[in-house]
């Protein structure tokens, strides 16, 4: 008599998901096995984090931070384990050279208040803070400055005088400097004084505007190169000419105001040397007395003003 058995037919999706699910725990138990030593001890770390053994944890992420065996990110999650464990140790020195180390090599961290201890994304703004303070451009100045500088200009003095031409009044063409000095206040504003001249000749004839001024230059930026000036002083004008019949000289002064602005290109790992270039603009409420010469009325020199564009050397 024969005996026939009968096998249960195993469909073909079953044998699929039976494989499927076999190589997916093979590839996750080699990714366990593939963990290096020092990403299992900073689980460890962590753990040991959570159960207050600070010591622990903390030998352990120094022993691998030593040997460099962290890659990028978990290097930067060592730093941050060891800025919560110094913070909650009190240990506030090391908590803030960890919390440094992980800004320099996380330089847009952001923490959300919500997961850490109290005070310790404080800790982290501040460092931050400190690491741009230090990291930002300073100016250096300070102490005594001084800037010298030329340029051509362009001025002007009224005149009523009855030569040939009198073109030397006015106009451009004409050398000018300034010297300045004085002191620093603050990295914002620094005072002194600044001895401002232009001069035009042409022929026979020849005209000097000058100022010497107290004045104020003002940095809107802490380290930053630009500046605003103002003064305000005495100045005055010369007027010299002479032609076959006529000659004179005059003089006339009073009250001056001086504005300009100018950038300090800095030079140097010092920083204090820097090639200036400038505006100025100098203006004198000044009228000298007419005269009459050989049956000439002169009217002499008023209101001298005079428009300079400089390029200097400066000390911080």
């Amino acid at each position: 008599m024969n005996t026939r058995h009968s096998y249960p037919i195993i469909a073909p999706s079953s044998i699929i998901r039976f494989l499927t699910g076999f190589f997916l725990s093979l590839i996750v138990a080699g990714a366990v096995q593939a963990q290096s030593p020092c990403e299992e001890a900073l689980e460890i770390a962590r753990r040991e984090y959570d159960q207050g053994y600070f010591d622990e944890a903390s030998f352990r992420l120094y022993a691998c931070l030593g040997q460099h065996a962290f890659d990028v990110d978990r290097e930067k999650e060592a730093y941050l384990l060891l800025g919560k464990i110094h913070y909650a140790n009190l240990d506030m020195e090391k908590a803030r050279d960890s919390v440094r180390t992980l800004l320099e090599r996380d330089p847009a961290l952001e923490l959300n208040p919500s997961d850490y201890k109290p005070g310790f994304v404080d800790l982290v703004n501040e460092v931050m803070k400190e690491i741009e303070i230090q990291e930002s451009p300073s100016s250096r100045r300070s102490g005594f400055w001084f800037s010298l500088g030329i340029g051509p200009a362009d001025g002007s003095i009224q005149c009523d005088c009855p030569l040939p031409s009198d073109d030397v009044w006015r106009g451009g063409g004409a050398g000018s400097f300034y010297l300045s000095g004085g002191g620093t206040v603050n990295d914002n504003l620094q005072l002194g004084a600044e001895l401002s001249s232009w001069r035009r000749v042409e022929d026979n004839r020849s005209s000097t505007i000058s100022l010497l001024s107290f004045v104020a230059k003002y940095y809107p930026g802490r380290a930053g190169q630009f500046f605003l000036k103002g003064g305000l002083g005495l100045g005055g004008a010369r007027l010299e000419a002479s032609s076959q019949n006529v000659s004179f000289e005059r003089q006339s002064g009073g009250l001056g105001l001086q504005f300009g602005l100018g950038y300090d290109f800095v030079l140097g790992k010092a920083r204090k040397m820097a090639i200036t270039p400038s505006l100025n603009l100098s203006a004198i409420s000044a009228e000298s007395e007419s005269f009459v010469l050989e049956n000439n009325r002169f009217g002499g020199g008023k209101n001298p003003s005079f428009f300079q564009i400089g390029v200097g050397v400066s000390w911080l």
